[in-house]
């Protein structure tokens, strides 16, 4: 919970809005945090994400998801369903 609450200071999120979970096939207790969509104002690009952490043994495991946001509402939900069906194959030994 702690490294999960220091990436969310980096974001500029507030640590209330991070939450427990389970994560992959293995449902193992992960913490984790949405990062809505930004406007990056010289470029006019959007950007979102995702920050999730979890135990294994005494190390701890962040991954983060950054993405562009797609304007076609059917390919920004395609893309989205393809990373949630690679993030739970994880298996966590």
């Amino acid at each position: 919970m702690e490294v999960v609450k220091e990436y969310a200071k980096q974001y500029g999120v507030d640590e209330g809005s991070v939450d427990e979970g389970n994560f992959g096939a293995t449902g193992v207790t992960a913490y984790s945090f949405n990062i809505l969509p930004t406007d990056e104002a010289e470029s006019g690009n959007k950007t979102r994400g995702m920050v999730c952490t979890l135990a294994n043994g005494d190390n701890t495991i962040v991954i983060e998801v950054l993405n562009h946001v797609e304007p076609d509402e059917g390919m920004d939900m395609f893309i989205n369903d393809k990373i949630s069906e690679v993030l739970d194959t994880f298996a966590i030994n």
